[in-house]
């Protein structure tokens, strides 16, 4: 049973459930609950983790993007700027029925595949103002188009701007 919560688990699922371990190896699910608890397994969790920068310096431009978040220049817009490729534009293939008194919000597993989708967004960090735009290709052209727009939304506006971009992601750091 050990064994079994430390494999990977088969038919599509990205982690085990005591439910699925226990029917997998036979046993109870309490027993399933007690056996992992001993072994101090957690089956249904995952940790991420990025590694430490190779950038000499991370910590003064993290403290630098850190203090403009907790404490702003007087007047100035702090926006946090990235780019999401890739985002799978999904639709239902049934309606979503809604919520009543007793019934939870209902909607189908299944759904249907429009392709994908790239996004430059900025979000204002002290407003919750979000500013984005589909783009076809992210490259140094449409990030640059993006910042003009930006650059037109908050005219007359300080701006100060964060990028998150972390080293597992982009180790070369290229552009900032």
């Amino acid at each position: 049973m050990v064994q079994k919560a430390c494999e990977k688990p088969t038919g599509g699922y990205t982690n085990w459930s005591q439910e699925r371990i226990a029917s997998e190896v036979g046993i109870s699910q309490s027993a399933v609950h007690l056996i992992l608890k001993h072994a101090d397994l957690k089956p249904h969790k995952t940790e991420y983790w990025c590694g430490k920068s190779p950038d000499p310096e991370f910590e003064s431009k993290m403290l630098t993007i850190i203090g403009l978040y907790m404490d702003p220049p007087a007047n100035a817009i702090v926006l946090s700027v990235d780019e999401k490729t890739q985002i799978q534009a999904l639709d239902r293939t049934q309606p979503i029925l809604p919520l009543r008194a007793g019934t939870p919000k209902r909607m189908t597993a299944t759904y249907k595949r429009n392709g994908t989708v790239a996004l430059m967004a900025a979000l204002a960090v002290h407003t919750g103002m979000i500013t984005a735009t589909p783009v076809k290709a992210n490259n140094a052209t449409t990030f640059l188009t993006f910042l003009k727009k930006l650059d037109r939304t908050f005219r007359n506006n300080h701006l100060h701007s964060s990028r998150t971009i972390w080293p597992c992601i982009n180790p070369g750091g290229e552009g900032w």
